[in-house]
């Protein structure tokens, strides 16, 4: 069986943090975020988690561990993931991207349900 590979976009900004103690709790403070190429196996581990949770449009947030050679986790996946940080990171239009999406499925399943014999 073939299967046929979407077309999918990915949108990918790493945010550098500094632990901070204040008041004898540890916080992690975000001062810097930039523009980042995803490897593979994080494209992949983003593709699972969507479908995993069943989700056209997914928010995957990855942690890589620089004690283990970098080694990407999956620490949260959203359904409803926000925009306006990684639209000013990476400078894409993202909501265009997810609206084309959007059309684009509505479209093909409209075809499908009208008709059934293509």
């Amino acid at each position: 069986m073939e299967l046929k590979r979407r077309n999918r976009k990915f949108f990918a900004y790493k945010k550098n943090s500094h632990l901070m103690e204040i008041f004898g709790q540890i916080i992690a403070k975000a001062n810097e975020a930039k523009k980042i190429e995803i490897t593979e196996e994080e494209r992949q581990m983003a593709i699972d988690s969507g479908k995993i949770f069943r989700l056209g449009v997914t928010g995957v947030d990855i942690m890589r561990d620089a004690t283990d050679n970098d080694k990407p986790y999956v620490i949260e996946v959203n359904g409803c993931p926000g925009l306006s940080g990684v639209e000013e990171v990476t400078g894409e239009n993202v909501a265009k991207a997810i609206a084309d999406y959007v059309l684009q499925t509505t479209k093909r399943r409209q075809t499908i349900i009208c008709n059934p014999i293509l």
